[in-house]
């Protein structure tokens, strides 16, 4: 008698290298393993050849619109594709495309899911409130799907806690993000070659890396700035791209600050010493999303053991994490005297300094790729 061969299909339109080491983890575990993506991106880590990879449209966030059609698209396609080419298969659902899972009541697939952003409470960020009726269906159908679901994963106990309304405890469990590379460690000033080659010898780094977009406040870290021009040996770096960019640029140059500047996104193959470059890594969020999840730079920042500045309000998971690894503080973006008495702190008390450096590095040992055998 043959034995029957062990099958799971990954479901996830955009695909970076977090789903990368979730795909190798089932290699370990599972016979086949597919993901139905519109492509995988790579990180340090290559994926294993074993796995096959089923394309579905791209997502495209360039509106709103644009937002809804290849959301729309991409679940039509998996619907068909888990119906007709995976029905043998158990199948993961994550939150890319959030109406892709529904596809789990029409069929008889042992399924999970894989919480990255919670629907439908995600919709009031576009105005649609919790007594809309696409909101109220959409509760529905989550509470049906978390029923008839082998298992929920999420990403902080913040998110946990919001999920409890649509299932029971026991079937939520947290898995932590991680850091991107093993590559990201701690690197001397001295032996730094992106520090020689922007000029950073002898200067503070206070480091934004990230998307400048709409959903990302900082935008006071330009006030900030400006409250700290006779700070000579704070440098502030922002790197990234995004909506806001171009008008931070503008506020920047119309206030003529010197101590500021912006770098477009950096190679993979530079984070590792753009980021350990910074004396201080700057964390935000929009103050809604903030609340429950946290950014998957802060791993990055931690491994290259960096202190933190979560420019946040204290009932946010980044507030927890920081309390619970005292590797930097969380301040408020209106609080902008703060965050100055802060860095100049941090800049004057080596110990402090020092202190926070290695809590960051200690705190990263408990994100690392292996959580994603938690998944197992």
């Amino acid at each position: 008698m043959s034995i029957m061969k062990k099958r799971i299909v990954l479901v996830n339109q955009s695909s970076g290298f977090l789903v990368v080491d979730d795909l190798n983890a089932y290699c370990t575990k599972y016979d086949c393993v597919s993901i139905l993506c519109a492509g995988i991106k790579e990180g340090v880590r290559s994926i294993n050849p074993k796995v096959q990879i089923d394309k579905i449209c791209k997502y495209n966030k360039a509106s709103t619109l644009r937002r809804l059609l290849t959301w729309s698209l991409g679940t039509i396609q998996v619907l068909f594709k888990l119906l007709f080419k995976y029905r043998n298969f158990e199948v993961v659902y994550y939150t890319n495309p959030p109406m892709a899972c529904f596809s789990a009541l029409l069929l008889r697939n042992k399924f999970r899911i894989v919480e990255y952003d919670i629907y439908p409470n995600a919709l009031e960020a576009i105005g649609i409130s919790d007594r809309h009726i696409i909101y109220r269906i959409w509760k529905s159908i989550k509470k049906k799907l978390y029923a008839k679901a082998d298992a929920i994963y999420t990403l902080s106990e913040g998110m946990k806690e919001i999920l409890l309304e649509y299932g029971e405890v026991e079937k939520i469990k947290v898995v932590p993000l991680w850091s991107a590379s093993d590559d990201f460690k701690p690197i001397c000033k001295e032996q730094n070659p992106f520090v020689k080659e922007h000029h950073l010898e002898n200067k503070f780094v206070v480091m934004y890396s990230g998307n400048i977009g709409y959903t990302h406040s900082v935008e006071c870290l330009i006030e900030v700035a400006k409250n700290m021009q006779t700070d000579n040996d704070v440098k502030f770096l922002m790197i990234g791209e995004g909506k806001k960019k171009t008008d931070l640029v503008a506020q920047a140059e119309e206030l003529n600050l010197r101590n500021i500047t912006f770098l477009p996104l950096q190679d993979f193959n530079v984070l590792p010493y753009s980021l350990a470059s910074a004396d201080l890594g700057i964390i935000t969020l929009d103050e809604n999303v903030s609340r429950v999840s946290v950014p998957s730079k802060t791993f990055n920042l931690m491994a290259v053991g960096v202190p933190l500045l979560a420019i946040s309000n204290n009932d946010t998971e980044m507030f927890r994490l920081i309390s619970k690894y005292q590797n930097g503080r969380c301040i408020s973006k209106s609080n902008v005297d703060d965050i100055v008495a802060y860095i100049r702190e941090l800049k004057s008390d080596k110990m402090l300094k020092q202190k926070y450096c290695n809590n960051s590095l200690l705190a990263s040992k408990d994100f690392t790729f292996k959580n994603s055998e938690l998944y197992l």
